[in-house]
């Protein structure tokens, strides 16, 4: 008799997720990953910016790129960092040279407010490059 969780496990409905790495100025999709969807965005970030050829001026993401492997390769690629911290960030004590971005998020949040801290950084910004990529995924999905 077949297990029903297995049973269930093949049920569940797989999709891709289009990650898109888009000038700001021009609208230009500039990288551009599929993945499915057991894939997470900091998985993907580093090959998102490795297919951007020449110079990026600025990353902005959401708090799942609030990791340190994304903060080191953007860092690696001199670009300015606007990644939200997420919304359960804690600071600690001992830090890389690296991760004192994140730090420095979180005291500026605190100081003036996340809304405040999106519109200084130019993590609001954002969500134009967002709404560009819902009106692409709309135009794929026909």
């Amino acid at each position: 008799m077949e297990d029903q969780n297995s049973r269930l496990s093949r049920q569940r409905r797989r999709w891709r997720q289009l990650h898109l790495g888009v000038n700001e100025a021009t609208g230009e999709i500039v990288a551009a990953v599929v993945t499915t969807n057991d894939v997470s965005d900091d998985q993907v970030f580093p090959d998102l910016l490795d297919g951007v050829e020449g110079e990026i001026a600025q990353v902005s993401g959401d708090g799942a790129y609030d990791k340190c492997k994304c903060y080191e390769k953007a860092s690696h690629k001199g670009a300015k960092i606007t990644i939200a911290p997420r919304k359960n960030a804690v600071q600690h004590g001992n830090m890389a040279t690296v991760e004192v971005l994140p730090i420095e998020n979180l005291r500026r949040i605190r100081i003036c407010g996340r809304k405040e801290w999106k519109h200084e950084s130019g993590y609001h910004r954002r969500s134009h490059v967002r709404n560009y990529n819902v009106q692409t995924q709309s135009f794929i999905r026909g």
